[in-house]
């Protein structure tokens, strides 16, 4: 629907889909970064650069207790599962814009081709 829209409007303003998009974006990008820092504090304190935070460090375990384990069968299909449907959604959200572009092709020939009678 809103490929279908944009395509249609000519435009692509913002929309509800845009600003939610952009909104998961900037949350994953952030949660990259606390990652990246946890994950560095880890090696830093593995390797001795920085002394070592019992407490803290009993805490980012909990943290990585919480987290699904992506090495199991379930996740395995449930994630080829989502995949696949995010492929199919990105081809028919193609094919749907290339249908608008048609359509508009289209028009325009037939709006030449009665002038032309």
């Amino acid at each position: 629907d809103h490929v279908a829209h944009i395509s249609s409007g000519g435009s692509s303003g913002a929309s509800p889909l845009t600003a939610h998009l952009g909104t998961l974006r900037d949350a994953i990008g952030m949660l990259n970064l606390r990652l990246k820092a946890i994950a560095d504090y880890v090696r830093a304190s593995q390797a001795g650069t920085i002394p070592k935070d019992h407490n803290l460090l009993r805490q980012c375990a909990s943290l990585c207790d919480r987290l699904p384990s992506s090495r199991t069968d379930t996740f395995n299909t449930e994630f080829l599962n989502e995949y696949n449907d995010a492929l199919l959604v990105a081809h028919l959200a193609a094919l749907t814009k290339s249908a608008g572009h048609l359509n508009d092709v289209v028009d325009k020939f037939n709006t030449s081709f009665d002038r032309h009678r």
